[in-house]
């Protein structure tokens, strides 16, 4: 029997050497599964209602003695769907939680400057701008020497972006004017321009937060959360914008 899948699902290890004797037993009273597993009587029966709860074990009584028998193991599928259930209350649970909290921090007006090292943890600093969105993404590109490590990044960006249908609107110098092209090909909402200007690095600009990233040799980034800051960095974004 494969017990590392019940490991997965949760079961203690306790709750997997007690199923894996109901189970190899076929049927049995405590007796017989506490010498198999090597657990306590006491034990045994805290564990066995566990089990009788995730309706992965059932019972039946015989002569007046209780009798245990491994319910359809269909029903690990179900305990499955009812964890995914209870986790997605969860998630709805904690979003409520974050939005809470979100009040809270943004009641003080701080300005706040953290440092991310690695794409992974750059990612986080994207999905804290697409949070709290509601107006157009500002991007100004990154020189066209960081483009490979940036390139994958922003493809899997783009999921965020399209989930929360967020309109984007860059600006990069027109050197990479053909890699940009191709890096957002056939994506929707998204407008490029290109001028003739080297910028030193990326900054993408949301609603109360910027970031300045850098991609080679290491990638690094700079949230600044401002609202000062941040819409210094739209206002002068735009003057390029509407440049002609």
């Amino acid at each position: 029997m494969q017990i590392e899948i019940l490991r997965k699902i949760g079961l203690t290890e306790g709750e997997i050497r007690v199923y894996g004797a109901v189970v190899k037993l076929g049927k049995s009273s405590t007796g017989p599964i506490m010498e198999k597993c090597g657990i306590s009587s006491s034990k045994v029966y805290l564990i066995l209602n566990k089990l009788i709860e995730k309706g992965l074990v059932t019972f039946t009584i015989e002569n007046n003695v209780k009798i245990f028998i491994a319910a359809n193991p269909i029903n690990i599928i179900e305990y499955i769907n009812q964890q995914k259930e209870e986790l997605e209350k969860t998630k709805s649970d904690a979003k409520n939680l974050v939005k809470d909290i979100n009040k809270l921090i943004g009641s003080n007006e701080e300005e706040i400057a953290k440092v991310y090292k690695g794409k992974k943890s750059l990612r986080t600093t994207y999905q804290n701008i697409f949070d709290n969105l509601n107006q157009d993404f500002l991007f100004i590109g990154a020189p066209s020497f960081e483009l490979d490590s940036l390139e994958v990044f922003f493809q899997n960006l783009q999921l965020l972006r399209q989930e929360k249908k967020i309109k984007t609107l860059g600006i990069a110098d027109i050197s990479t004017q053909k890699r940009y092209t191709q890096i957002f090909k056939g994506k929707k909402n998204i407008k490029l321009k290109f001028i003739d200007f080297p910028f030193p690095h990326a900054i993408a600009i949301g609603k109360d937060r910027i970031i300045i990233s850098m991609w080679e040799p290491l990638v690094i980034g700079f949230e600044i959360e401002s609202k000062r800051i941040t819409e210094r960095y739209r206002k002068f974004f735009y003057s390029l914008w509407n440049k002609k």
